[in-house]
């Protein structure tokens, strides 16, 4: 018989684009709790959530240069697609690929700092706290976050990757010059 875990989604992050009122995790494999298959997952923010809790896992934002690359890969692989179906105006079809890539984009910045994500309802607190920022992340993502499946949305989550991408540089730069590392 397969050990099968069942994690609550908490308030903190019960964001209607994200999770639905009492939303559960299923986890079939106990064995990735240990090891960074984020992109092989169907729920988002796993190891933030299994980490709220204080469910022993893997954490991504304490080893990002292994992290970080993967979601900015996956917004690499995501971006064509999603090009494609807003040039012939499909925006149902682009939809859930946006709301996947705004949570990759949330958790590489939260990741990008050295933190996980604590709360989906309380993001803009979050966000303000982290040194690495993208020029004015909070008003891009609230207008991306309230129309997902808008042309516009998408060109401001692909400008919020490129700088996102560039502070995500610039932190590893850093720590390598630090005296501390």
């Amino acid at each position: 018989m397969r050990e099968q875990l069942y994690v609550n989604v908490p308030k903190a992050f019960l964001h209607p684009l994200f999770f639905k009122e009492k939303s559960q995790i299923v986890i079939e494999n106990l064995g990735e709790l240990q090891s960074f298959h984020i992109l092989e997952h169907s729920y988002l923010f796993l190891f933030d959530l299994l980490n709220i809790q204080g469910i022993e896992a893997y954490m991504p934002w304490e080893d990002k240069k292994r992290s970080v690359p993967l979601l900015l890969d996956a917004w690499e692989k995501y971006k064509p697609l999603l090009k494609e179906w807003f040039a012939n105006r499909k925006r149902r079809e682009a939809k859930p690929f946006m709301i996947k890539a705004i949570a990759f984009f949330i958790m590489a910045i939260h990741w990008t700092n050295k933190q996980p994500v604590h709360s989906l309802i309380d993001w803009k607190i979050e966000l303000q706290r982290l040194p690495y920022q993208t020029v004015n992340c909070i008003e891009r993502l609230e207008y991306i976050l309230g129309a997902p499946d808008h042309y516009h949305s998408f060109i401001q989550l692909s400008e919020l990757f490129e700088e996102l991408t560039k502070q995500y540089y610039l932190s590893i730069l850093k720590e390598k010059n630090s005296p501390r590392s």
